[in-house]
């Protein structure tokens, strides 16, 4: 196997960050229990207190237990097993001392690709635009959820995708490196061949003849689709009686991207990809080194949140508001001390990595698990995230999915998250929520 040289620090020379871990008191706002690195136990306030040169790390990884001093002690210990084998490896040196999110980060830009030129530190990627950022928030980004029928119960086989965004971050899909620019489709139909297509977000309204067809697709409510999931729909469009046409009216109803501008997004990962697959083969139950498969899509999307006061917002003539004509987008709020906090993001700026992944990602995950669900059509009960049921025993031949034991069995579902499994005995968190 090839290997890299990537040891950018040494135990040598380096000094473990202080870190508290910590859970949030739920009868106290913005109060937080916290145990120090050296094992001091305190409460603090989440805004003001006295560990400003300290990192925090959210309790985490503990299953069904309620958190107290004795679950800070324990998992203090298995975290500093977790940060040893993080840290003492002949594969990758990932310092969690400093937080997962700063941990995964840091892995994920030393060894992509094709980001930065290595020299002069420059972006080889464009500037995410406001006119993509709108974009991007207007495509359906969730993932897919389906349930045959609420409060059934059916004897499952449930299959989850291992892996299933660090394989597609690792796989053949396309994004753009630059901004595209904005188009008039003047003719309502589609190109008959997928193929056809141009890279980009398309405005269009779908309809549907055959509601088969709920299994395997997301609608958007404002009707703009990335062209992952129009490709998909093209290449469906016989079997369930679908319509497809450009929405005609004074606004663009396409933003393309030239083709020069798209790149493979393993041309990018695949040092990444082969690295962490690495180290979880290493430590399959090291919860932090699991992240860095599952969580790292996620960070690249981060926001750049800013927070304002009303007064402030007023006194800067910030053109902020909820909806996506204003600059400075509301995406939260929050009070202290009896004033009033707006969060936001700066619409010009919006990403804290200007990599093209969302909305792009979450397509893909959504037609790789409906290519799945077409093969069996009228067997598949729940699809929902990277995890597929069906009614009957159905062998599914790619190695990157596994029979799941949570949901395979007789299996009472209230709705496609609250779920009863009869033969293990095994209850979703939610299941005794919902009515």
């Amino acid at each position: 196997m090839y290997r890299y040289n990537i040891i950018y620090m040494t135990i040598k020379n380096y000094k473990f960050s202080k870190y508290f871990i910590y859970y949030k008191l739920a009868d106290e706002d913005y109060k937080l229990r916290i145990i120090t690195n050296d094992g001091k136990l305190d409460t603090i306030d989440k805004y003001e207190h006295n560990y400003t040169d300290y990192n925090d790390i959210e309790l985490m990884h503990v299953n069904d237990v309620k958190p107290s001093d004795e679950v800070l002690r324990e998992y203090l210990i298995s975290f500093e097993i977790w940060k040893e084998e993080c840290f003492k490896n002949e594969i990758y040196k990932l310092d969690i001392t400093q937080g997962d999110i700063f941990a995964y980060q840091q892995c994920f830009f030393y060894l992509v690709q094709n980001y930065k030129d290595k020299k002069t530190k420059k972006f080889l990627h464009d500037r995410i635009t406001s006119t993509e950022y709108k974009l991007f928030e207007k495509c359906a980004n969730n993932a897919m959820l389906y349930l045959v029928e609420d409060d059934i119960e059916v004897q499952c086989w449930s299959y989850d995708r291992k892996m299933a965004y660090a394989n597609i971050m690792g796989s053949h899909m396309k994004v753009p490196t630059k901004e595209g620019k904005e188009f008039t489709y003047k003719n309502k139909h589609l190109p008959s061949d997928h193929k056809d297509l141009q890279y980009g977000f398309h405005r269009v309204k779908i309809t549907y003849t055959n509601k088969d067809f709920l299994k395997v697709f997301t609608f958007s409510k404002n009707n703009v689709y990335v062209d992952i999931s129009l490709r998909f729909a093209i290449e469906v469009k016989e079997q369930f009686g679908l319509t497809i046409e450009y929405i005609q009216d004074v606004k663009p109803n396409a933003y393309v991207y030239d083709y020069d501008d798209m790149i493979v997004f393993c041309s990018m990962t695949y040092h990444w990809l082969d690295t962490v697959k690495q180290l979880k083969a290493k430590y399959p139950k090291n919860p932090y080194i699991k992240g860095l498969t599952s969580k790292t899509w996620g960070f690249i999307n981060q926001k750049n949140k800013i927070v304002k006061t009303r007064d402030e917002i007023n006194d800067n003539n910030m053109d902020y508001g909820l909806t996506d004509d204003h600059r400075y987008v509301k995406v939260g709020e929050y009070e202290k001390n009896g004033v009033d906090y707006y969060e936001m993001v700066d619409t010009t700026n919006a990403y804290r990595s200007h990599i093209r992944l969302k909305p792009w990602i979450t397509a893909q995950a959504r037609v790789d698990i409906a290519r799945h669900a077409l093969k069996h059509l009228n067997s598949v009960v729940r699809i929902c995230c990277d995890s597929i049921s069906f009614n009957k025993n159905i062998e599914i031949n790619d190695e990157n999915y596994v029979l799941e034991d949570k949901t395979s069995g007789l299996i009472h579902w209230k709705d496609s998250n609250a779920y009863y499994n009869k033969t293990t005995g095994y209850k979703s968190k939610t299941y005794d929520k919902r009515r």
